[in-house]
């Protein structure tokens, strides 16, 4: 395997977090006991899960971590630490810890809020009891989780409802919780971006405005650094009605199909594992960037995913002291058997059997559900053309067959009736009836294909009144070979490519502060940008030579992708210096895995940093069931995680007789 595999995040936006909490919190008071008790509510627990370890905090003079929420009794011999959202409900629960003055909780508190403190909070904590206890009161404004070394999350699926929602009454208070959060990104990155909005969408330009008010009041407070004449960076906003197709497509890279096809939840996998003596046990894995095999995989085509699995496994063995495996001929069960004779090897033994395992069970869903014969169908709409580049007028033949196969699960009916919709940019009532009956969807579930419509989708149209909706223009990409089932490139890169040279168009895509506009055309200038289409992907793939791309796709145009590329291996952060200044994205409403992964593509090829974000991680399964919620009230919304993914089928792995490289060979066939 490529030595990209060895790769660990450094400078990444979860070191930077992490730095942050470490020096501005943990050890950032003067404290009276050299141990110290931290108290968490839900979401800054999440956040410190999602950038440290407990070793680290405990190697930091943490003893206990306790949970706000919960009883706890007091430990009057200790400082505390409280890491909070400055909430009523927080400020509620501290009062009481300190209301009985012979009762103290703690004998000192040293307070620390995600994002700022409201002067109403404040005066109840000062008129309160605690104000004797209080040593530090401090705002770290880490109001987010850094998912990846590029990416972050709001961690508020329950947002895409609250905005786009016909009966929600949340809409302002969750444009202020979204820019107040945008704002804490900015913050942590010691960055005072130039903020821009796709017009597109009302909530995009209402929450630009007020980032940009709290970026001024960061600035004022010096919580922000002035520019000092680098180059300023970029934040974009854009919402999830912008690019509605590539959340449902049936995508083929490692992490975007694990995600789609596994239950994996949080993060978390279960898998079998047999040990050396062939005995068999459950175990739980987590898969983020402490798996040394994971960055390098992640945004590899599954084929290739594979491939580089059973390389990296061979030339591993190959350097060992062990004899007993052949390494032309390995099996997963062999993996096992060779850890008796390696244990100092044991960690990374585990992580080669874990993608045998998790890529094998791709593979296996894959041929169960015929997703070949799906995602062919899915690539031909949203492009517009076959994989041979000829131009489809009529996709009803194709997709009947597919919605009248009892095999075929309701879920994947309804992806591919969705992107029937949006590629055709609205449909007869009566045509689209008569299809979801073709498909048997039951009545529930229809609702993923009308509430489009609150996303911007046009669904319903006549017949003498259907509107031509402005294609966005798509990038041509000649010179990217991509396989045929991953034609589609997300829409998010040809703007971020745009972004970083300049070409975002000025009447779409709007300033918050026009001056800006100046300042955008001197940094790209300064930067010697060129366009970043120029260089080829890293390795050749299937469909060579076939142009991907361009005006022609169903829905504005397809893109070809280099899905295979795997940029996620190389880190951008830990370039010695950047090209050029950063450019963030924030996609309101989700983002889809494949956007993340276009991300690190644009970051890799352009030698600038590029850093996505969203209010929640979307899975294809978590965006089908909030799309469906839109138009029932809150209390009946999905409570599914941004992470989560509870997709059936999978939960074997490959044929005892079927070797990695057999399935990296098939996984290459089919696709």
């Amino acid at each position: 395997m490529s030595k990209d595999v060895e790769y660990t995040p450094a400078n990444s936006i979860k070191e930077l977090v992490k730095e942050r909490l470490l020096n501005d919190m943990i050890n950032g008071g003067k404290f009276k006991s050299e141990w110290r008790i931290l108290v968490v509510d839900k979401h800054c627990m999440r956040v410190i899960s999602s950038c440290m370890r407990m070793f680290d905090i405990t190697n930091n003079g943490i003893t206990i971590v306790e949970n706000l929420n919960m009883n706890r009794q007091p430990l009057v011999g200790f400082d505390a630490l409280y890491f909070v959202e400055p909430t009523q409900e927080t400020i509620n629960f501290i009062v009481r810890d300190f209301e009985n003055p012979s009762k103290p909780k703690y004998s000192a508190i040293h307070l620390f809020f995600s994002h700022p403190l409201s002067d109403a909070l404040m005066a109840q904590l000062t008129e309160s009891n605690a104000k004797r206890y209080i040593k530090t009161l401090r705002e770290v404004n880490v109001d987010f989780l850094p998912v990846e070394a590029q990416t972050f999350s709001l961690d508020s699926p329950a947002m895409l409802h609250q905005l786009y929602s016909p009966v929600s009454n949340m809409v302002n208070a969750a444009q202020r919780a979204i820019a107040a959060q945008i704002a804490t990104v900015c913050c942590a990155l010691g960055e005072l971006p130039i903020v821009r909005y796709s017009r597109n969408n009302q909530h995009n330009g209402v929450i630009a405005s007020l980032v940009q008010d709290r970026l001024d009041e960061y600035l004022k407070y010096k919580d922000i650094p002035a520019p000092s004449g680098k180059q300023r960076s970029q934040l974009v906003i854009l919402d999830r009605g912008l690019d509605p197709v590539s959340p449902l497509l049936h995508e083929m890279t490692y992490q975007a199909m694990a995600y789609d096809l596994l239950p994996i939840e949080n993060d978390k996998i279960n898998y079998q594992f047999e040990d050396a003596s062939g005995s068999k046990s459950q175990k739980e894995a987590l898969i983020n960037e402490q798996d040394i095999l994971w960055p390098h995989l992640r945004h590899l085509h599954i084929a290739k995913a594979i491939n580089e699995v059973t390389t990296g496994f061979k030339e591993f063995v190959a350097k060992s002291k062990t004899k007993k495996l052949k390494a032309d001929k390995v099996s997963v069960q062999q993996l096992s058997e060779a850890l008796k004779d390696m244990p100092q090897h044991q960690e990374k033994m585990n992580k080669y059997s874990l993608h045998l395992e998790i890529s094998g069970r791709c593979m296996k869903v894959f041929d169960e559900e015929n997703l070949q014969e799906i995602a062919q169908v899915e690539q031909d709409m949203v492009m517009g053309e076959d994989a041979e580049g000829q131009k489809i007028k009529n996709h009803i033949p194709q997709i009947v067959p597919i919605l009248q196969n009892d095999a075929v699960s309701v879920e994947n009916k309804l992806r591919v009736l969705m992107l029937y919709v949006i590629t055709k940019n609205g449909i007869n009532d009566s045509d689209r009836q008569k299809l979801v009956e073709h498909a048997a969807i039951p009545r529930a579930r229809q609702f993923a294909i009308t509430n489009l419509s609150h996303l911007g989708v046009q669904v319903s149209v006549g017949e003498s009144d259907k509107k031509k909706k402005k294609k966005q223009k798509r990038t041509e990409r000649h010179e990217e070979n991509v396989y045929t089932l991953s034609r589609w490139v997300p829409l998010l890169k040809d703007l971020m490519e745009q972004a970083l040279e300049n070409k975002l168009d000025k009447d779409e895509f709007s300033f918050v502060k026009e001056e800006s506009a100046a300042e955008v055309s001197a940094s790209s200038a300064d930067s010697g940008a060129t366009s970043l289409r120029s260089n080829k992907p890293g390795w050749a793939t299937k469909n060579k030579d076939k142009k991907s791309g361009g005006a022609g796709g169903g829905a504005g145009g397809g893109g070809g992708g280099d899905a295979g590329s795997g940029a996620g291996g190389a880190n951008p952060f830990g370039r010695t210096k950047s090209a050029g200044s950063k450019l963030i994205i924030f996609v309101i409403g989700g983002v889809s895995l494949a956007e993340v992964r276009a991300a690190y593509e644009v970051s890799q090829r352009s030698g600038r940093d590029v850093i996505i974000g969203s209010t929640h991680v979307l899975t294809p399964k978590s965006f089908l069931e909030q799309v469906i919620a839109l138009d029932k009230p809150a209390a009946e919304e999905s409570s599914s995680s941004s992470s989560s993914n509870g997709a059936a089928g999978g939960a074997g792995a490959g044929s005892p007789g079927d070797g990695p490289g057999g399935a990296a060979a098939h996984a290459e066939s089919a696709m």
